[in-house]
């Protein structure tokens, strides 16, 4: 996976805006929510690349820039993890 650049930036009268994780661009769309169960178990370990116990939930983006990612997160033993990974459409659409 490519370095990973600043993921917000405050722009905008102090809001912050998201950029491209990857090459830094503004222009990103947030696509679909995923969610992923994994029940009491571990039928979700390893989706999106967490550990995890229980089910892992994603947000989809992409960038006008061609780049698109997952920012995932999962819950065990007391803790949230979260990663942020690529993503293709054609796998998750």
């Amino acid at each position: 996976m490519n370095e990973v650049k600043t993921l917000f930036l405050n722009e905008n009268d102090g809001e912050n805006l998201l950029h491209c994780p990857y090459c830094g661009d503004e222009y990103v769309h947030l696509r679909k929510p995923l969610t992923f169960s994994g029940g009491e178990g571990y039928d979700a370990k390893g989706v999106f690349g967490l550990d995890v116990r229980g089910d892992v939930h994603a947000l989809l983006f992409e960038g006008e820039c061609g780049h698109q990612w997952a920012l995932a997160f999962g819950f065990h033993k007391g803790s949230t993890y979260f990663n942020l990974v690529p993503w293709k459409k054609d796998k998750e659409n």
